[in-house]
């Protein structure tokens, strides 16, 4: 030991100085971690994401966040948004999407141009054609029984009805009527052959504002149908509302035959009647096969 050494003046113990030195070679490194703990604490905590790789590389990459492009987004689906109104607008305006003319199917009471003109779909874009309200419109006619309008890219709609047949041909007081098989009513188109004819004095058919309402029992057509069938040398049928169906013979009397029931039976057992009175000379006023079981006359009086 020299006097240059510096232990020399100092007085602890060689142990005690041991200590000390071993004490300040972890001071710092204390004071170390507080710092970085201290910065780590105040720091801005930065956003990462994790990637995963294919297992062949083996790693993971932890890359930082990039920071959100929102006025670039908004600018964006402004910009698609414009597109597409001015998109639309075009398509409405361009007459490529335009209905021309409706296609319409075969039809024989109504004609073409009558149905295109009730569906009201030509010079129309088509994409407002609402197919469900043009077969609505069309079966607001009593005529039209079933309705089916398609719509085909890109400027095509076809139309094509079912129509309800004329059965009858009723004289109804002086207005005639054209009955369908289920009592519908509607006026006359034209002429048609092979129809039933009745005729009534006064009105007895129930013409109200629902056209598509029956306006008669469908069963008294079908028995008018029946008993036409049985006397086809009769061409035109009465109705009376007391008596219902019947005709006026070639003999002088009227015969009724209600509105119901068996009428080949009926005309069966009227022919008895009527060739009955006839060997007898009797001549009647009418005679009524209403009831079969119960048939009657009336003898005209002088």
């Amino acid at each position: 030991m020299s006097l240059a050494d510096p232990t020399y003046d100092d007085p602890r113990t060689r142990s005690e100085r041991v200590r000390a030195r071993r004490a300040g070679l972890h001071r710092p490194r204390e004071a170390a971690r507080r710092r970085t703990s201290d910065t780590g604490r105040h720091a801005r905590p930065r956003r990462v994401r994790e990637v995963s790789l294919p297992a062949e590389i083996g790693a993971r990459l932890r890359l930082p966040t990039l920071p959100a492009m929102r006025t670039g987004a908004r600018l964006l689906s402004l910009v698609l948004a414009a597109g597409v109104v001015w998109g639309l607008a075009s398509a409405f305006r361009s007459a490529e999407f335009q209905v021309g003319e409706a296609e319409v199917g075969p039809t024989q009471l109504f004609t073409a141009d009558r149905v295109r003109s009730i569906a009201g779909v030509d010079g129309t874009t088509v994409f407002l054609v609402d197919t469900k309200q043009v077969e609505a419109r069309l079966l607001q006619q009593p005529e039209i029984r079933e309705a089916d309008v398609r719509v085909r890219w890109p400027n095509r709609v076809s139309i094509h009805v079912v129509e309800r047949q004329p059965m009858i041909e009723w004289d109804d007081g002086g207005r005639v009527w054209w009955l369908s098989d289920d009592g519908v009513a509607f006026l006359e188109h034209g002429e048609r052959d092979g129809l039933v004819t009745i005729e009534s004095s006064q009105p007895v058919l129930n013409i109200q504002r629902d056209g598509l309402a029956p306006v008669i029992e469908p069963e008294i057509l079908w028995a008018a149908a029946a008993l036409h069938l049985q006397v086809p040398e009769v061409d035109s049928l009465h109705y009376d509302p007391e008596h219902g169906l019947g005709f006026k013979d070639a003999l002088g009397w009227t015969a009724y035959f209600g509105d119901s029931g068996d009428m080949v039976l009926k005309v069966q057992l009227y022919r008895k009647i009527a060739q009955g009175l006839q060997s007898q000379g009797v001549v009647a006023e009418w005679v009524s096969v209403e009831d079969p079981a119960a048939p009657y006359y009336r003898i005209e009086r002088d």
